[in-house]
């Protein structure tokens, strides 16, 4: 498949899932996609999009964002924290810039989120750890700075997390070595100084 995705996509107001993954589409995804109030999948993986809609708000009822390997080249807007249902965002590889929206720890529901291989800046949102449904938290390959979250002890269901290869600097705060179910953590690539917490020493 190749084209642009229409505006004329809003008539479908019955939709509960969109998903175009590995093709040629191209162009900006529309704005009119947001008046799909039943929508609950936007999986978009893979194409040549280059834009995305500042009202992704409007999407009430949408529990999966998708939309890896597209060069969208955009900030993210703040109105995706009104996805209060969402459960998986991922835009990995979306070259996004500037910084994570603090809004975005209003995902209550949210159990992954990948943001990984972008070139997102500024400062982890302090309070990621309001997100303690997250099962997988992937901030890697970005170049984000400032310290690394406190109280991520309360996320204890997180079985994978990376903040490898950013400009992260500080000292690792106590707590990740009480995440139980973790399998997988990720701290390389940064400026992370310190002694490495006496829980972590125990895992």
């Amino acid at each position: 498949l190749d084209g642009t995705i229409p505006e004329s996509i809003s008539l479908l107001g019955e939709l509960e899932e969109l998903i175009i993954s590995g093709h040629s589409v191209h162009g900006p995804i529309p704005e009119s996609i947001t008046t799909l109030k039943q929508l609950k999948v936007l999986n978009l993986l893979g194409n040549q999009l280059t834009g995305f809609p500042t009202t992704i708000g409007n999407l009430s009822r949408l529990e999966t964002l998708v939309l890896d390997y597209n060069p969208l080249s955009i900030t993210m807007p703040s109105s995706i924290g009104n996805l209060k249902e969402l459960k998986e965002l991922s835009l990995t590889g979306c070259n996004l810039s500037g910084s994570i929206p603090s809004e975005i720890t209003n995902l209550g529901q949210l159990t992954r989120l990948s943001l990984t291989y972008n070139n997102l800046d500024g400062q982890i949102p302090s309070d990621l750890s309001r997100l303690q449904s997250l099962i997988d938290l992937d901030l890697g390959y970005n170049i984000l700075q400032g310290r690394l979250p406190e109280h991520m002890d309360r996320v204890t269901n997180l079985t994978k997390l990376s903040f490898r290869f950013n400009n992260l600097e500080g000292p690792i705060p106590t707590g990740f070595g009480s995440l139980l179910k973790i399998f997988q953590m990720f701290f390389d690539g940064n400026h992370l100084s310190g002694p490495l917490p006496l829980d972590l020493q125990q895992l």
